[in-house]
């Protein structure tokens, strides 16, 4: 885990799954727990030429998805 906030969101999650009275609660925290660490997954959707690429990008950091002035992107990414 990178950050404070992480790590003390990711402990609270295990403490609470320990006290979790039921195996289908003590499941679903430990889930929650391991997502914590997992990649962030994120969906962009819009209509055509609505900025989603850039917006991508701009998230990212780099030129992961290709932009244009006319439609660039004809498959999903």
């Amino acid at each position: 885990m990178d950050d404070q906030l992480t790590t003390d969101v990711g402990r609270l999650l295990r403490a609470a799954a320990a006290q979790a009275t039921g195996p289908r609660a003590h499941a679903e925290l430990q889930e929650l727990s391991a997502r914590l660490t997992g990649p962030l997954r994120l969906a962009i959707a819009g209509k055509i030429k609505a900025g989603k690429s850039t917006l991508l990008n701009a998230l990212v950091g780099e030129e992961l998805a290709p932009t244009d002035a006319g439609e660039c992107t004809r498959i999903v990414t």
